[in-house]
């Protein structure tokens, strides 16, 4: 004979009811589903306090990434000082004139940045290739091949200028 809802209601308590999920084996997630689980008011403090928890770690590891860029930023940038100072040295220690000198130091503070390997042997390769650079330029520059159209106006300056030592700081 099978007992109405109402029968069971009043004749089955919780015990009996713990009784009967236990013998059945069954559990919690098979008779309830997680948001009804959630509602529990044993377990909705510890579901809520979850949810916080995983809040506040997403808000700390999107800080944390923020300091990460900071800090190698910063240390790419000491990195690029040292590089500096460093070839400084090397220029220092090829025993160059002011003016090749001048160059590479120029060249080098507007190429830092692009440069990936900053390590004394990659300088040293730098500085001479730099260097070479300079000589080249300043044999290709000794004004014998320059040729200027006759009436062009967008030169401003007299173009033999440029190719007098004492007139271009490229030259030594």
């Amino acid at each position: 004979m099978a007992l109405t809802f109402e029968e069971i209601k009043t004749q089955v308590d919780f015990n009996m009811l713990k009784q009967l999920a236990k013998g059945l084996n069954a559990f919690p997630s098979q008779l309830f589903n997680l948001d009804e689980i959630k509602k529990d008011r044993e377990f909705s403090n510890h579901f809520n306090e979850f949810d916080k928890t995983v809040n506040e770690l997403n808000d700390y590891k999107v800080k944390e990434s923020g300091y990460k860029k900071k800090i190698d930023d910063y240390s790419r940038k000491e990195q690029m000082l040292t590089a500096k100072q460093r070839a400084t040295v090397i220029i220092t220690n090829k025993k160059l004139t002011d003016k090749p000198k001048a160059f590479i130091e120029k060249t080098l503070e507007k190429e830092i940045d692009k440069l990936n390997d900053l390590s004394d042997v990659a300088l040293e390769k730098y500085v001479t290739e730099k260097y070479e650079s300079y000589k080249d330029f300043v044999s290709l520059a000794d004004g014998s091949d320059i040729k200027i159209p006759s009436g062009d106006k967008s030169l401003t300056a007299d173009p033999g200028d440029y190719t007098k030592p004492e007139n271009n700081p490229l030259l030594e």
